[in-house]
């Protein structure tokens, strides 16, 4: 992991600090792998320097891929002919599975691969492996075989068994390359396949919460339950057969599309009470009253004047009325009186 050094002195005048970085070889894997075979494909790097794979040759060949097989410490894959530190000063060089490699920054005058696929050797990490299956092979009928499976068999029982004694001078790369090439010769039985309980597994894990019971009619729930628990059954049986394992499943997911919801019941519909008004409803087509003495005039009434039953407020016309009639007699009885005083003079 990369991290700041810290020096905690005092410094004078002509102090010097020396920095010694040894080169080690690592890889630096792409993020994903090719779609056409999973390989993995990455970059040999020695220090800091990115190491291109020299291609001498000289035929146009398409998109092709070197690969080599190393070993979890690069250092027993891959060989460094000059380093850094060179005291010819020749450029880096390295050489694993016959090729040899040189920094990016020098392949200017040839083609080169900066990336090449790696197959990791990490399921044979010592010769233990190769010695089982050396074992295995070395058990194996003639009968099994044709003739030249046979042969092709004990070749690499032959070169398997040469590697294992070499004893530790047998590099990683060289047991690997040895239990490929003697595993792909043995014949070996095909596993049964293995019961699929993924699917069930599934079902199960994503079942419908007993905190949504009261969601479902009492009968369909008690089935759903049961198809569940027989559900749960057949995952702890480790002897169960794919039929088995299958059967579950389908019960299960016709218990769950079997699931019936409880019809919600209708609350009665209350009406709301009317209050009765403080004032009588009055016919939006009526008329105001317009006969005399009614105390209405169907004009509201000014302010200050009395509009109560009887009253002789200022807004009551009666009294003015009779006075006027008064009046009328009065001038008219003086009137006829004047002319009948005027004939009898004549």
């Amino acid at each position: 992991v990369s991290t700041y050094v810290e020096i905690n002195r005092s410094w004078s005048t002509g102090d010097v600090v020396e920095i010694y970085m040894p080169y080690t070889l690592h890889l630096d894997k792409t993020p994903d792998k090719l779609d056409a075979d999973g390989s993995t494909v990455a970059s040999i790097m020695y220090g800091p320097l990115v190491m291109v794979a020299k291609d001498t040759r000289d035929t146009y060949i398409p998109m092709n891929w070197y690969t080599l097989v190393l070993s979890d410490n690069l250092e027993e894959s891959i060989n460094v002919v000059t380093g850094p530190d060179d005291p010819e000063g020749n450029v880096p060089h390295l050489t694993t599975n016959g090729l040899d490699f040189f920094p990016m920054y020098d392949a200017y005058n040839y083609r080169y691969h900066a990336y090449v696929k790696v197959e990791e050797t990490q399921s044979v990490l010592n010769t233990d492996e190769l010695q089982s299956l050396v074992e295995t092979a070395a058990a194996a009928s003639q009968e099994d075989y044709t003739a030249e499976e046979w042969d092709a068999l004990q070749t690499a029982l032959s070169a398997a068994q040469a590697v294992l004694a070499k004893g530790e001078e047998a590099t990683q790369t060289e047991v690997y390359e040895a239990f490929k090439a003697l595993q792909a010769a043995l014949k070996t039985e095909e596993p049964a396949p293995g019961v699929d309980k993924d699917a069930l597994q599934s079902a199960v894990d994503s079942a419908v919460a007993d905190t949504e019971k009261d969601k479902y009619t009492e009968d369909s729930w008690t089935a759903y339950q049961t198809a569940l628990a027989d559900a749960k059954a057949v995952l702890a049986d480790e002897n169960a057969t794919q039929e088995e394992v299958q059967a579950a499943l389908d019960a299960l997911q016709a218990a769950e599309a079997a699931l019936k919801e409880v019809e919600p019941t209708e609350e009665p519909t209350v009406e709301p009470t009317q209050e009765p008004t403080a004032e009588p409803t009055k016919d939006p087509g009526s008329k105001p009253s317009t006969t005399p003495g009614s105390g209405s005039t169907g004009k509201p009434s000014k302010p200050g004047t009395s509009t109560k039953p009887g009253g002789a407020g200022t807004g009551d016309n009666s009294p003015m009325t009779a006075a006027a009639f008064a009046l009328v007699l009065g001038l008219g009885g003086a009137a006829v009186l004047t002319v009948y005083k005027k004939r009898h003079q004549a």
